[in-house]
């Protein structure tokens, strides 16, 4: 199933434009879906909520984002 970056948001209880630095910040783990050209709908799929929901749990105040990436790994 895939859904907009608003509906991902939604089931994170997180903003939007968290979703789309996180989708940024992570894109080695994301498709190409999740970071189109401009003017394209961001997508994810479930296996890209997956990462998101990895990324939510271990986000901190001041995350390590190398941390993450390495769990990601």
């Amino acid at each position: 199933m895939n859904r907009t970056a608003s509906k991902v948001a939604k089931i994170l209880d997180v903003d939007g434009l968290q979703v789309k630095r996180w989708a940024l910040d992570f894109k080695d783990y994301l498709p190409a879906a999740a970071n189109p050209a401009k003017g394209k709908v961001r997508m994810f799929n479930d296996g890209d909520l997956l990462v998101l929901m990895y990324v939510w749990y271990h986000w901190e105040e001041e995350p390590d984002v190398e941390c993450i990436k390495v769990g990601l790994s």
